[in-house]
């Protein structure tokens, strides 16, 4: 088992998504389309992206931050090596919050310089808060007022500061590779408790729950599993025995599996009422894991479509953004997106050469006015700025795009910087800020201003019950059974 800590995100596990992913895709491209039924609206619907906590920008503009490696450098430092302000940043921490996780919020977030508004002093400065349950943490969720009310305190104090909060809960939840995978029923009470103690407070003014799975594309991703075989669930301890009933739920077509053709999203959705912005993540890991290759030309766009990533036709998932952006009127956040880069392939072959190109070819097909313009619901974008040494010694797993002046420059080049909205280079210590930048909700009720969190006995790290794949061309990918999970 390997353990994370709770300032690290579960970001090591799409990896492996992306290895499925990318295969499956390939595998499929001459598949024949599935079908899938159009889902019904369901709580009380109040969409409108004009009229949300986080409200979307004017004029066609998107908002862009950056999940980073608060150990390595916090926002004042990024922007000035990146040389961009940008709106908001990126924190993964465990639920339930413990005092520890506290004290990392406080000693990351509060202490720390961060941006204090928009480049146009218009716009709350922002906050991606990913919440990543432990074993056990949705039904915590669900039943324990107290740890939904740490919640609620920390996005209080953020919101009473100036800082706007997308609050995303156990996102990819539609995967199965963390401990609330698979569990539609126990995952949406646990985020309507969620949403529904922010929405009880009164100064939450600027807290958006963001419903965030993984791109449904090749879904279940290598899990093909019949329902008459629960061994495969409940002989893993990982899973903190998975309700077989529940499973059942997953089986949106009726033939007695969980695999290709069933429904990928909706067996999620916990209500349009409790939903403020919806996202996804995506990822490019090359064709064949690992090895330096261009992604197809229009795989993000026809992903987020439901077509075959190198198509664009075979539908291989509902329309997501026909779904929750159009139908369901709720703004889209391209919530963790990047194409990895391995700097020496599987025969140790130096690949630098290709990796401005490659991270170029991503960044052109997800951030440019043409896709703004064809998606004018996506309204939010955040890259994932990491590049790590894993378990092979030597090979760097880069997902940045602003560590290397190249790269940087190449990227900050290409940023249709006239639709973007920007952070401003004036950072405050947010622990004694009070912004000008404020509003109130109409009801609730709310405890004492800025309140840490009162749990104390949760766990500060999170266990993944899951192999970390480390295959290469020369390999056959097969993510099937319980040999992958731990």
């Amino acid at each position: 088992m390997q353990r994370l800590s709770p300032r690290f995100p579960l970001g090591l596990i799409h990896l492996c998504v992306a290895v499925a992913l990318l295969v499956l895709a390939m595998d499929n491209a001459h598949a024949q389309s599935l079908k899938f039924a159009t889902p019904s609206p369901s709580g009380n619907s109040k969409s409108d992206p004009t009229n949300n906590p986080i409200p979307v920008p004017g004029s066609g503009k998107v908002y862009i931050g950056a999940h980073i490696d608060w150990n390595a450098e916090a926002p004042e430092a990024y922007a000035t090596t990146s040389g961009l302000d940008l709106l908001g940043y990126g924190l993964f921490l465990p639920f339930p919050l413990s005092s520890g996780d506290f004290g990392y919020f406080q000693d990351k977030i509060l202490n720390q310089p961060y941006p204090s508004a928009s480049s146009d002093g218009n716009t709350r400065s922002q906050l991606m808060l990913t919440l990543e349950p432990v074993a056990g943490g949705l039904a915590m969720a669900a039943n324990n007022a107290s740890a939904v009310a740490d919640v609620v305190a920390v996005c209080k104090l953020l919101n009473e500061r100036g800082v706007s909060v997308f609050l995303r809960f156990a996102h990819e939840m539609n995967g199965w590779w963390s401990f609330w995978a698979m569990r539609p029923t126990a995952y949406k009470a646990a985020f309507r408790a969620i949403a529904l103690g922010i929405q009880a407070c009164k100064t939450c003014t600027a807290t958006a729950m963001v419903w965030a799975p993984q791109v449904g594309v090749g879904y279940p991703w290598g899990l093909d599993i019949p329902l008459n075989q629960p061994g495969f669930f409940t002989a893993n301890p990982g899973y903190g025995n998975i309700d077989v009933n529940e499973l059942k739920t997953l089986d949106t077509n009726g033939d007695g599996k969980i695999a290709s053709g069933d429904e990928p999203y909706e067996p999620y959705w916990p209500g349009d009422d409790v939903v403020d912005w919806v996202g996804l993540s995506i990822y490019y890991a090359g064709r064949n894991y690992g090895e330096p290759s261009e992604p197809w030309p229009t795989m993000f766009s026809n992903g987020l479509q439901g077509f075959d990533f190198a198509d664009g036709v075979t539908v291989q998932a509902p329309n997501f953004y026909q779904i929750y952006c159009v139908s369901r009127k709720k703004p889209f956040t391209l919530a963790e997106t990047s194409l990895m880069h391995i700097k020496y392939d599987s025969l140790g072959t130096a690949a630098n050469a290709t990796r401005l190109k490659l991270k170029q070819d991503w960044w052109r097909q997800t951030i440019n006015a043409t896709l703004f313009d064809q998606f004018p619901n996506y309204r939010s974008t955040w890259l994932f700025e990491f590049a790590k040494e894993d378990t092979i010694p030597g090979v760097i797993e880069d997902f940045s795009y602003t560590f290397d002046a190249a790269t940087r420059a190449a990227f900050k080049a290409d940023l249709p910087t006239s639709r973007m909205v920007f952070g401003r280079s004036n950072y405050v210590n947010l622990a004694n800020y009070t912004s000008s930048l404020s509003t109130l909700r109409t009801s609730g009720s709310s405890g004492s201003p800025g309140s840490p969190p009162t749990s104390n006995d949760a766990p500060t790290k999170i266990e993944k019950p899951y192999i970390l794949l480390r295959v290469f061309s020369s390999l056959v990918i097969v993510m099937v059974g319980g040999a992958l999970l731990l």
